[in-house]
């Protein structure tokens, strides 16, 4: 199967979830809230540990969130005093907390090399197995399903065609809204700056959310949902920040400004 036929796959599952087969995995993974503040409307400033965009919604339905971005170069700061991290990924906010698939970043304390590793929102977290490369191009899905509680994950590098898969399923909860960022535990590692979605990666439909029966940009569903911009701050420090999001709703660029 070819990469581009194996992402056409990946957009059909969020239509066919129902003919995957996974074990529910136990455990859940609430990152934290999200801090939403409204000014203007439908384009807001996040005051929490994001840099991106994404919707907030109402759905009883199947939703889904995926990403595409090209893992870029982190330079590692040996003489700060602890660990730096950046994460990559698509995420579901739900009420039960933060369920996302991506890549992980981390410059251990005192080391100048990083580390590149899959990294979804249930246990084992980071996937050792799972490794990348600067400048590979990578999907990322999460798939939710409210009336099963299954949850479906998806991290495939389309430059190297490794793929990782993985599911749970929580039941009694809904999702809320939908993401394409980047996030930190800490201090940010500075990745200078990575592109999102399918104006600069080329792959197809990325940047994209599921939402009542519609699958569409991030940033291209007017009243059906309400946009947000993420600035990524610590106190006053700004940390990472977006650019303005491509015409057609898909693509945007984040820069670091401090590991804050």
């Amino acid at each position: 199967m070819t990469k581009l036929s194996r992402l056409s796959v990946y957009a059909g599952t969020i239509f066919l979830v129902a003919l995957f087969s996974l074990s529910a995995l136990p455990g859940s993974f609430a990152y934290g809230s999200i801090l939403y503040s409204p000014s203007p409307p439908n384009l807001i400033t996040s005051k929490g540990f994001l840099a991106g965009y994404g919707d907030t919604f109402s759905s009883s339905t199947q939703s889904a969130a995926n990403s595409s971005f090209t893992v870029p170069s982190v330079k590692c700061n040996s003489s700060a005093p602890s660990a730096q991290y950046s994460f990559f990924f698509a995420a579901l906010e739900t009420t039960n907390g933060y369920y996302f698939a991506g890549i992980s970043i981390i410059c251990g304390a005192g080391s100048t090399t990083p580390f590149i590793e899959g990294y979804v929102g249930i246990s084992p977290y980071y996937i050792s197995s799972f490794t990348a490369s600067p400048g590979d191009k990578i999907l990322a899905t999460v798939l939710f399903t409210p009336t099963t509680g299954s949850f479906i994950f998806f991290i495939d590098d389309i430059t190297t065609g490794k793929i990782y898969q993985t599911g749970a399923t929580i039941t009694g909860i809904s999702a809320v809204a939908g993401l394409c960022v980047v996030d930190s535990a800490g201090l940010l590692a500075d990745f200078g700056t990575v592109s999102f979605g399918e104006d600069h990666t080329g792959i197809n439909e990325t940047c994209y959310l599921y939402i009542n029966g519609t699958f569409a940009p991030v940033g291209s569903f007017g009243a059906a949902a309400t946009l947000y911009k993420f600035v990524m701050v610590s106190g006053k420090v700004v940390m990472a920040k977006p650019s303005a999001l491509s015409k057609d709703g898909t693509s945007f660029k984040v820069t670091w400004l401090s590991e804050g």
